[in-house]
């Protein structure tokens, strides 16, 4: 006899084993909320039957029986109502009530440990900076402060912030949370990824260097690249170049502002975000041979706006501010601020040579001219 009902019984544990494992939470909670409402039904149709109750007093009875609130105006006298009552609610609604509660439960549980890990699809998000691979080294502290940079820019102030890596698989760090990030634990350089992450939805595109001083990680960042080329990308796209000679290579694959992976200064990043071109501008303060600020010790006073039009007019520099005479450093002042300086901060260029005699002569040809005028 056994042996006649075994391939029934291993067909039903194979699906009951499905059930468990293979459904997901959701698919689960809305069958058993299906059957919680088939078994509702056939309950009010049975107090219609045996009860002569309306629809709706029906309908009455079975929820404030099921959820066992129970007010007790209408209850089931005939033998065939409490026999119904009795297998459909008190055996099979109740126990099937609670299991939908505990179902719930454990998908909002789940939905809340999927978004923790990466594994959840923010399907809704759009108007946002995806950040595509992090840096291998003290990603935590960098990506912390790439983002308060972000949050602290006027123009970007609101914009949600998305990662796509594979490093945070147990979640991201609680700095970053509390900062509203998400991320997609998932490799950067599959395309199902990146539509994940709403890719086409993005305002902006950081493409990251993993490695910031090894060459090969350009290849990884190509390949990147060539991806979002397939995909038919328009959205602007930051990447970082360990080698210059990449730089030109991955504009032509749709990088539209490509700069050095500086982990010390993630400032640099967002400006080239804000304000395309002035990455070039703060790369060549770093790099031997571009522009350099230059301090020359003079005393000057007089309103900045003249200051600084004179020195612009006689090719002494980029004017950045001054030294006060209390060794204030005043940064970009207005044109009708006064100043009273012991020395000039100026912007210039290698062959650029400035010296103070040089500048305190201009200065008294002007005060000359201005007197004679």
């Amino acid at each position: 006899m056994l042996r006649i009902f075994a391939p029934f019984v291993r067909e039903d544990h194979v699906i009951w084993m499905r059930q468990q494992t293979a459904e997901s939470v959701k698919d689960r909670v809305f069958r058993l909320f299906f059957m919680l409402l088939t078994l509702c039904a056939f309950h009010s149709l049975a107090m219609m039957y045996f009860e002569g109750l309306t629809l709706a007093n029906a309908v009455w009875l079975t929820l404030t029986t099921v959820t066992t609130v129970g007010y007790g105006d209408y209850s089931a006298v005939t033998p065939g109502g409490r026999i119904a009552t009795i297998f459909l609610i008190y055996i099979a609604g109740i126990s099937l009530l609670a299991q939908v509660a505990g179902e719930f439960l454990e998908a909002r549980i789940e939905r809340r440990n999927r978004m923790i890990t990466g594994q959840w699809k923010w399907k809704t998000m759009k108007d946002h900076i995806l950040i595509i691979n992090v840096p291998n080294e003290d990603s935590s502290r960098y990506l912390t402060r790439l983002v308060k940079q972000i949050r602290t820019t006027p123009e970007l102030q609101g914009v949600p912030v998305q990662i796509l890596s594979d490093k945070f698989a147990e979640g991201l760090p609680i700095e970053l949370r509390e900062q509203g990030v998400v991320h997609r634990s998932a490799p950067p350089d599959k395309q199902s990824e990146l539509l994940a992450c709403n890719i086409r939805s993005a305002k902006y595109i950081l493409v990251l260097a993993p490695d910031n001083y090894e060459p090969s990680a350009d290849a990884i960042t190509l390949n990147i690249l060539l991806h979002l080329q397939d995909l038919g990308i328009r959205q602007p796209i930051l990447a970082e170049a360990v080698l210059d000679e990449n730089r030109e290579r991955f504009m032509r694959f749709g990088a539209y502002t490509v700069l050095r992976p500086i982990r010390a200064y993630p400032e640099i990043l967002v400006r080239a975000l804000t304000a395309p071109g002035s990455e070039v501008i703060m790369e060549d303060l770093f790099s031997y041979g571009g522009v350099y600020p230059k301090r020359v010790d003079i005393d000057v006073s007089g309103l900045w706006g003249d200051i600084a039009t004179t020195l612009i007019q006689s090719n002494s520099g980029v004017p950045l501010g001054y030294v006060s005479q209390s060794d204030r450093v005043e940064s970009s002042p207005s044109v009708d601020h006064e100043v009273d300086a012991k020395a000039l901060l100026l912007m210039v260029t290698p062959d650029h040579v400035v010296t103070a005699e040089q500048i305190k002569t201009i200065f008294d040809k002007t005060h000359k001219i201005q007197t004679e005028l």
